[in-house]
């Protein structure tokens, strides 16, 4: 043998080592080809195989008998006395083993038949550019490595998967249940992108009402009769409040009369503004609550003493937010702003604005998740059935009720990607705030110290005017 050709034979022997001893189950979807070294025989040999893939083993001495574990899960054609065929025919592991002429052993196998993930690969590797993932086939079950920038770049990830093994599965006689294919996926991979998302919730509104009433009551005796009649008191009344009353009596000879006037004209404005904040990692879900409870008895039936459960109120707000890639987050939000109502009702009532829904934007953006303009118009008029339409002498005899209300409401959200920073980097609300002296209190009014122009503020870190003021 030449020098050449020994170091060819060198070579090709450590190659086909290196192979055998240390491919992984990914790498060994792809191995077409495999070489037994004499001497070693008898060691038993893992071969990876794709369902309808093969692998062409050469033998270092003549083989006259091969006995295959189970059949259906792999085939072996023996071409040649020195070369071998596997075939993958279904999910599952089988044994192979290779006798000579003599009846001796020559070599055996433990075959593995997995789901060919080559195409898996190239898909997840287009798909997810800005990180590294591999598929792998382990007892059964797909196994996800490496690394990614987001969350949704990991889900991503899965679903691509999820999605190839339910396109291998239906052209599979026995394959993996479809319904069971997400829990065959095990996702190990590494987040790496930056995950914490704090999101900025502005709810806005703004109320009026303009409220007009005008009516006559009218009561008296004639003739020993009494008499009376009212016009304030039907129509919107259970919904206004009594206007204030001008009264008129007459007495003659033991008969009256007496009339009150009613009249009222009313408008209220109110400005509702709640901005919370709240902070959470991606895919977790946060909840925050500034109000309170109360409490309402509930009927429970069949002679059992009501129980008492407690109702929140006040400002609410829960999201659960997903960082996608190219720094877009996928929001679930659910954001409520509730009071208890002034409506006379024998149990307490709420007065609630809610939205919730799920929306996508980038770190930064802010998107408007429910809008409101309403308008409501309520009039009514009564009065003296007939005597109420006598020109100028009916105004004595009818009312008139009028509501106008108009709301407007704004929800607008706001997230940011955020990172952990030093304490000395954040305010707080009580920042710069220092109580007023006894002399400021009791002569200037202030509950807490003012400070000029002048430069005197304290240390502290502010952007803004400083202090605060209670008048």
């Amino acid at each position: 043998m030449t020098p050449l050709v020994r170091i060819r034979a060198i070579l090709r022997t450590m190659l086909v080592a290196l192979a055998l001893l240390g491919a992984a189950p990914m790498q060994a979807h792809s191995q077409a080809y495999m070489q037994l070294v004499a001497g070693d025989e008898l060691a038993n040999r893992p071969v990876y195989l794709g369902v309808n893939k093969s692998v062409v083993i050469d033998l270092p001495r003549p083989a006259g008998d091969v006995l295959v574990s189970n059949p259906q899960i792999a085939d072996a054609v023996l071409r040649t006395s020195t070369r071998l065929y596997l075939i993958g025919v279904k999910l599952g592991q089988a044994n192979v083993f290779l006798f000579d002429s003599a009846g001796q052993q020559l070599a055996s196998f433990d075959v593995y038949v997995e789901v060919d993930l080559s195409a898996l690969n190239q898909l997840l590797a287009e798909a997810i550019p800005d990180g590294y993932v591999r598929a792998e086939a382990m007892n059964g079950n797909i196994v996800l490595r490496g690394q990614v920038s987001s969350s949704g770049a990991s889900s991503r990830a899965q679903e691509i998967t999820v999605g190839m093994l339910q396109g291998f599965d239906a052209g599979q006689e026995e394959g993996l249940q479809t319904e069971a294919i997400d829990k065959k996926v095990v996702n190990l991979l590494t987040i790496t992108g930056e995950e914490q998302v704090a999101l900025k919730v502005t709810i806005a509104e703004v109320s009026r009402d303009v409220i007009k009433q005008l009516g006559i009551n009218v009561a008296g005796v004639l003739n020993q009769t009494d008499f009376s009649f009212a016009t304030v008191g039907g129509g919107l009344s259970p919904f206004l409040p009594l206007g204030g009353g001008v009264d008129f009596d007459f007495f003659n000879n033991g008969d009256s009369v007496s009339a009150t006037l009613r009249a009222l004209e009313d408008t209220n404005m109110i400005r509702t503004l709640a901005e919370p904040t709240l902070t959470a990692v991606s895919g977790e879900t946060a909840d925050f609550l500034a109000g309170g409870e109360f409490p309402f008895l509930v009927d429970q039936g069949d002679d059992q003493p009501p129980t008492v459960e407690f109702k929140p109120f006040g400002v609410s707000l829960a999201f659960t937010p997903i960082v996608l890639s190219q720094g877009r987050i996928s929001l679930k939000v659910r954001a409520e702003v509730s009071e208890i109502s002034d409506l006379e009702t024998t149990i307490p009532a709420l007065s609630t604005r809610r939205a919730e829904t799920t929306v996508e934007l980038p770190s930064g953006g802010a998107f408007v998740i429910a809008g409101l303009v309403q308008q409501t118009t309520r009039t009514a008029a009564g009065g003296f059935p007939g005597l109420q339409r006598l020109p100028i002498l009916g105004a004595l005899f009818s009312s008139k009720d009028f509501l106008d209300r108009e709301t407007e409401l704004v929800m607008i959200v706001t997230p940011y990607l955020v990172k952990p920073v030093s304490p000395q980097e954040l305010a707080r609300p009580d920042e710069n705030m220092f109580l007023a002296n006894d002399a400021e209190t009791y002569f200037l009014h202030r509950l807490t110290k003012v400070y000029g122009s002048d430069g005197q503020v304290p240390a502290g870190a502010t952007s803004a005017q400083v202090g605060f003021t209670f008048d």
